[in-house]
């Protein structure tokens, strides 16, 4: 008869991770943590790897930046000091993360013919996907209001700053800064046209309204 023989079976690492959120507006900036176990008592991680897109990570709280929109996969694998894998060391969640579309505020101004008026149009773009749409354009000089394409009337000629802060339906929300720039206090309307022409000939009148126009 053979001698007892003594099998020792080795604990399999469990993969596990997780994320504060899992959605948001392009681009996402994601910060995961590896939640895996060793498997047993007396074993421990000694590796990892994080799969997003095609990028891969080996730390234990990866920082990535998803830059468009969609749904995306996540895979962690983890190894123990027993070298031991199998099914429960590698975990897979298709669609874990999901990006909506940001918004890209912008904006341009006009002056009207009423003195110090400037008629501000608003110029709001998004990124690769139309699934978010645009809910509200907040403007700041000073005071605020919602309106898509306000007016605002300014006491003195100066260089003033508008900022612009938009935000979608997906609850993105970004702003923009440009500069609105009144160059005098009154409107005047002019024109020059020559004293005298012949018969039939063109006559050529030219602008000299003030400010110059834009």
């Amino acid at each position: 008869m053979s001698a007892p023989l003594t099998i020792t079976v080795l604990p399999t690492p469990v993969a596990d991770f997780s994320t504060i959120d899992t959605f948001g507006c392009a681009p996402y900036h994601v910060q995961f943590t590896d939640n895996s176990t060793s498997g047993g008592v007396g074993a421990t991680i000694t590796g990892r790897t994080w799969f997003f897109v095609m990028e891969a990570y080996r730390c234990y709280k990866p920082f990535h930046i998803f830059n468009l929109p969609g749904n995306y996969a996540v895979n962690l694998q983890v190894t123990n000091d027993k070298g031991c894998q199998g099914t429960t060391s590698l975990k897979t969640i298709t669609g874990y993360i999901t990006v909506t579309a940001g918004v890209l505020p912008n904006f341009s101004d006009s002056l009207l013919q009423v003195a110090n008026h400037r008629q501000l149009r608003i110029l709001i773009t998004r990124q690769q996907g139309r699934e978010s749409l645009l809910t509200v354009g907040i403007w700041r000089w000073g005071t605020a209001g919602n309106i898509f394409s306000p007016n605002h009337v300014y006491a003195a000629a100066g260089s003033y700053p508008v900022t612009m802060i938009a935000s979608s339906s997906a609850g993105c929300i970004d702003s923009a800064i440009n500069t609105t720039v009144i160059n005098t206090g009154t409107v005047v309307s002019n024109f020059a046209a020559p004293d005298s022409v012949c018969i039939s000939a063109p006559v050529v009148f030219q602008n000299t309204s003030s400010p110059n126009a834009e």
